[in-house]
């Protein structure tokens, strides 16, 4: 009976397989890498078409039921007429990331009349994925919107809403971890610093 020789991969053999897989990996890992970039970004602005929307409807309500109304002594809306975070929250899809804490207001000094109403904060106990600020015109129009996700922020421009190159600005997070989001009300174009450190992203 003649035996069967069996012949195994020489180290050659073995090398130039090696090689052709570090190729083939080295080609697709970019790509890959792309596609989950891709894929986030299109989450982060379908997020933020939804805030959008949410928030528009939101300005749109209030305005329609006239002048902006709070009680800037103790920081609670008043029985007046107030933007709320809730109502924006409740009708977006960030309503599935946490919970839409409590609306309060405050009126920011030296900006006179400006509104800032402020609410669904995340700290350790409640951490949310997203975090938005939005500048109301006082013909209630969304007039800036800043979505972010991690350090990727989506913001409104020229109509469309679009990932933005810059990263996403921690300056309203605070010691706790807290990180809030905000609606400001354009009440004074002087003011323009202090929406920009709310709203611009760097």
């Amino acid at each position: 009976m003649n035996k069967i020789k069996q012949k195994g991969f020489t180290l050659v053999e073995l090398i130039v397989v090696l090689a052709i897989l570090a190729t083939l990996a080295a080609i697709m890992v970019p790509s890959l890498t792309g596609y989950i970039d891709k894929a986030k970004d299109t989450e982060l602005i379908s997020m933020a078409k939804s805030i959008h929307t949410a928030a528009q409807i939101e300005a749109s309500e209030t305005y329609a039921r006239g002048p902006y109304v709070i009680d800037g002594e103790n920081m609670q809306p008043a029985s007046g007429n107030f933007m709320s975070i809730k109502n924006i929250v409740g009708n977006s899809e960030l309503k599935d990331w946490g919970y839409p804490g409590e609306d309060y207001c405050n009126i920011v000094k030296p900006c006179g009349h400006n509104t800032i109403i402020n609410g669904f904060g995340y700290d350790k106990h409640n951490d949310a994925k997203y975090h938005f600020k939005v500048l109301v015109s006082l013909n209630g129009k969304v007039a800036e919107l800043a979505v972010c996700s991690g350090d990727k922020v989506a913001i409104l421009k020229n109509g469309n809403i679009i990932v933005s190159d810059n990263k996403c600005r921690n300056e309203n997070q605070h010691n706790t971890g807290e990180l809030y989001n905000y609606v400001v009300i354009d009440y004074d174009s002087s003011c323009r610093e202090r929406y920009n450190y709310l709203i611009t992203t760097s």
